[in-house]
């Protein structure tokens, strides 16, 4: 993919940072398809509102500090 490319990584460490393991990333580089899950993340990343510190920080299970004027997403019941 492109943005993999401009980012100067690795298929495998590019896709990585979104839970994929490299086969995976291949499959979904030549298809372009993938979850609607991984396409919001994707989209997310793209627009600059996370990085790789926020991908690291998931991944590894630690909180991700909330930021200002971001808008906060709340379940059903949620207030």
């Amino acid at each position: 993919m492109d943005v993999r490319i401009r980012a100067g990584k690795s298929q495998g460490a590019f896709w990585q940072m979104f839970g994929l393991s490299q086969p995976a990333a291949s499959r979904l580089e030549c298809a372009r398809r993938g979850s609607p899950a991984l396409l919001v993340l994707l989209r997310l990343y793209l627009a600059g509102r996370i990085g790789d510190a926020d991908l690291a920080a998931i991944a590894s299970g630690e909180a991700v500090p909330s930021r200002r004027n971001e808008v906060q997403l709340h379940g059903p019941g949620d207030s």
